[in-house]
């Protein structure tokens, strides 16, 4: 983040040349505390670090009682389609569908309607249970169907990340009554390693008659193990917040202003006829989950990046342009052969911007 990248911009240093490949062992002993120059920065950094998002569940579901058994999922060209899916009905649906690869195909919204009118309610109310537990009370989530996907023998989905997009809230994803072995549902948790398994109840003997729920966070990573045998329907929500409701939850508000309030500090310091270009303040913050080249943008972001990217723009949104950051993002290479670190500059949609040095300099 800055007013401006450059090209060969100078950084403090203590002059000490290091063998370490990690450009930042340069500075300063490995028992010091680095903080940034100006207060508005020190400030800026104390707040990052109180930040804690209210992000209640990244994932939960059951059995969906609120739901009648039957949806009446009727897809075009096909009709109704018959549950728990057969080969037969299957047949139909491979013809009609798009194939994804992994034995599973996809019905895009515009190909399916939804028949039963108590589905539709149940699924407002089901909304309702699903706002509440990602951390919005009294907000009446809008559903909007994406999508209906067939899983048939040996299909799955590789680990991927859920897709949001502004105001979406979760995925919903409503697993109908069918007769499957395997197609575990897997959500992996903040750390990477550990996951929750959504199984559907197999064990107890109820996902042949009853469908099943759960609802999933924007950004968790996800993925569906083989299907063993038979076949797996599920139709799929995106849930969004309505116009009427705010984004940000109240607590959040409040760190939204206090954070604003500091980005206009650190705007005015910069103003200061009397600071030279070397002297202009930059904010720099090290990603906590590696990613390649090709994901430098700020929707692959995850987790806390992508908390502390949203929690800048919604300060942002608070100041007027004049006073606003400018967001950039930084692939750095450091090699022990030169002090100079080579810098490539890209914007937060991920178009490269500029390239240069960044030369580590006594002062």
């Amino acid at each position: 983040m800055n007013h401006e990248p450059s090209g060969n911009t100078e950084v403090p240093s203590s002059g000490v040349a290091s063998q370490e490949m990690w450009p930042f062992h340069m500075i300063g002993a490995p028992e010091d505390v680095l903080v940034p120059r100006g207060k508005a920065c020190q400030e800026i950094c104390s707040l990052l670090g109180k930040f804690v998002p209210e992000r209640g569940e990244i994932s939960f579901g059951g059995v969906a009682y609120v739901l009648p058994a039957l949806a009446g999922v009727s897809v075009a060209d096909v009709g109704t389609v018959s549950l728990p899916v057969r080969e037969e009905m299957a047949a139909k649906l491979e013809t009609t569908g798009n194939y994804q690869g992994n034995a599973t195909w996809v019905f895009p919204s515009y190909l399916v309607q939804i028949q039963n009118s108590e589905w539709v309610g149940g699924i407002v109310t089901l909304c309702t249970v699903i706002a509440e537990k990602f951390g919005y009370k009294d907000v009446a989530l809008q559903p909007v169907l994406s999508k209906v996907m067939l899983y048939g023998p040996r299909g799955k989905v590789e680990k991927q990340q859920m897709p949001g997009g502004e105001r979406c809230v979760a995925t919903l994803e409503v697993h109908l009554p069918s007769e499957h072995l395997g197609g575990t549902l897997m959500v992996y948790k903040e750390d990477g390693l550990n996951t929750t398994r959504y199984e559907f109840d197999r064990t107890n003997n109820t996902a042949a008659f009853r469908p099943h729920y759960v609802a999933i966070a924007p950004g968790a990573f996800y993925s569906v193990e083989e299907v063993k045998s038979g076949y797996r329907l599920v139709v799929v929500y995106s849930l969004y917040l309505p116009p009427e409701a705010t984004i940000g939850k109240a607590s959040m508000k409040q760190m939204q202003l206090e954070f604003a309030n500091a980005i206009a500090k650190l705007s005015d310091e910069n103003a200061d006829d009397l600071r030279s270009a070397d002297e202009i303040e930059m904010l720099a913050l090290i990603l906590s989950k590696s990613t390649t080249k090709t994901q430098l943008q700020a929707g692959a972001l995850c987790d806390v990046d992508r908390d502390r990217v949203a929690l800048i723009k919604d300060a942002n949104r608070l100041l007027p342009p004049g006073k606003q950051l400018k967001l950039y993002l930084a692939h750095l290479r450091s090699s022990d052969q030169k002090k100079a670190i080579d810098v490539s500059w890209y914007s937060p949609s991920g178009e490269m911007m500029s390239s240069g040095e960044l030369v580590l300099s006594a002062k």
